[in-house]
């Protein structure tokens, strides 16, 4: 079937994996196991089709750093791109019961945001692009979400902390305080984080706003 889909253009499938552990899926009642996707990811590449893969970190059932688990097992699945969902509740679900009978508890936004900052640096290194983290903010969805770690700006606060660890990182192999940093163009947008959020933190670093340029090169520079 997938041959054929792609012989009538289909070009990608993306899989709504969500996780690989089986805890997860099954107290989830996803009704697949790792396994299955695992094979799944197989027949689309088999296919000749590009694959995304889209995980949804905290789950009923997370136990274990299951997301860094999942991250990790989806580097060794190498697909074109990925999605990272965090589960939300949302008005008149069956995870809505779970909440109010405190049987399930969401992630905080502070934790989504560290264990995303964890997850997109891995991905990344391993040449996968994260193309959507959270959900969009739609007017018609926001009044249904209950509980969850929602916020406008997710991926934008998350892409800040995985550029701004990279430079701690070369700040530490610099060895002194640096004097200047070039920021390639395309982050102008989101290395202070949401509303500048990491100023702080680059003003530690030694690096106050006006050391910090946007410069027209692939990478960053330090010096």
């Amino acid at each position: 079937m997938l041959k054929e889909l792609g012989a009538q253009g289909l070009d990608m499938v993306e899989l709504g994996a969500q996780s690989l552990d089986n805890k997860a899926l099954k107290e989830s009642g996803r009704g697949y196991s790792g396994d299955d996707v695992h094979t799944a990811c197989d027949a689309v590449r088999a296919a000749g089709l590009e694959l995304g893969v889209q995980l949804m970190p905290g789950l009923p059932g997370d136990h274990d750093d299951v997301f860094q688990k999942d991250v990790r097992a989806v580097c060794n699945i190498k697909p074109d791109n990925t999605r990272l969902y965090p589960c939300l509740v949302l008005r008149g679900t069956e995870l809505e019961k779970w909440w109010r009978e405190d049987r399930y508890e969401p992630w905080t936004l502070a934790r989504t945001i560290r264990e995303l900052t964890l997850g997109v640096a891995a991905l990344w290194k391993a040449g996968i692009p994260v193309i959507r983290m959270g959900v969009a903010p739609e007017e018609d969805l926001a009044p249904e979400i209950v509980a969850g770690p929602w916020h406008p700006a997710l991926g934008q606060s998350v892409r800040a902390r995985v550029l701004l660890k990279h430079v701690q990182e070369q700040v530490r192999q610099l060895g002194r305080a640096p004097e200047r940093l070039g920021v390639p163009f395309r982050h102008s947008g989101e290395i202070f984080g949401h509303a500048r959020e990491l100023l702080g933190d680059y003003a530690r670093l030694g690096l106050d706003r006006e050391s910090i340029r946007m410069v027209d090169k692939k990478r960053f520079t330090l010096s």
